[in-house]
């Protein structure tokens, strides 16, 4: 008779399936979800990273959406709407709150520039596990016999 192993405690890293590599990109996420609501609401008179607020929104959000991926496996790489939905909902809360910020300014270009780099992730993400597989359409193709062959 198989019997299922005792629950494991929630802390340490059992609690996430034993995986070091698990625990260590779920501690990146929240350290990368802290630093930038640090710099989102600090009353900055720079723009920190790249010098182009835009292009610091797309990759910090595709940071993060790679992050979000390996720390909350599953359905597949790229996949997971759930994931992609929070991860603009945390960008939405921060335009939210610098609304009410007088040294911040809301922007929906921000919220823009956040969905741009979650998707740029997606589809490189979509595209890497494709390639993995085989599943490009140049290698379809070509595995298709030709009519008349």
């Amino acid at each position: 008779m198989n019997q299922r192993p005792p629950q494991r405690p929630f802390l340490g890293a059992s609690a996430f399936g034993g995986s070091s590599r698990l625990l260590l990109t779920r501690l990146a996420l929240a350290l990368c979800l802290v630093s930038i609501a640090v710099l989102a609401f600090a009353p900055l008179t720079t723009d920190p990273g790249t010098g182009n607020d835009k292009i610091n929104h797309l990759l910090a959000f595709g940071i993060l959406a790679a992050l979000v991926d390996g720390s909350f496996p599953g359905p597949g790489p790229g996949l997971g709407w759930a994931k992609w939905a929070s991860l603009l909902g945390y960008g939405l809360l921060i335009e939210a709150v610098q609304f009410f910020l007088s040294y911040r300014e809301a922007s929906g270009w921000d919220l823009l520039a956040n969905g741009a780099g979650i998707g740029l992730y997606v589809a490189g993400a979509r595209l890497v596990a494709a390639l993995r597989a085989g599943r490009t359409r140049s290698a379809m193709s070509a595995a298709k016999p030709r009519k008349g062959a």
